[in-house]
């Protein structure tokens, strides 16, 4: 499990998480598909979408994670999936997605929680 204060690969030892005799609380977010910051629209092959005409948004992401959070109470996060959407990215620095993926799981720092992340494969229609 990452650390809840690293962002980068590594390999850990086993890490006891949650109360002994209690059960493990985990909490599965996916497929989030957040954008570089400022990205208000971006093109497919057949369409443009407007984020905010579809209900895209980092805010309302991250903020719906710390409400899970805190009803949850999760000792463990798993990400899976298209946690970010690389296609917006294209026109952006190598490192805007790593600000944004560590934007959105701030409120899992900031709780201690451990994480793991395992990513997705968008794939758009040719």
């Amino acid at each position: 499990l990452g650390s809840p204060r690293r962002t980068k690969m590594e390999v850990l030892p086993h890490v006891e998480c949650g109360s002994v005799g209690k059960p493990l609380r985990i909490i599965q977010i996916t497929d989030t598909h957040l954008f570089p910051e400022g990205v208000t629209s971006f093109k497919t092959p057949d369409m443009t979408v407007d984020m905010k005409k579809q209900g895209y948004s980092n805010k309302t992401a991250k903020d719906y994670l710390a409400l899970l959070i805190k009803q949850v109470r999760p000792d463990v996060a798993i990400l899976t999936g298209d946690i970010i959407d690389g296609r917006p990215f294209g026109e952006h620095k190598r490192t805007d997605w790593l600000r944004t993926f560590e934007a959105f799981i701030d409120p899992l720092v900031d709780q201690g929680i451990y994480w793991s992340f395992t990513p997705g494969l968008h794939r758009s229609p040719p």
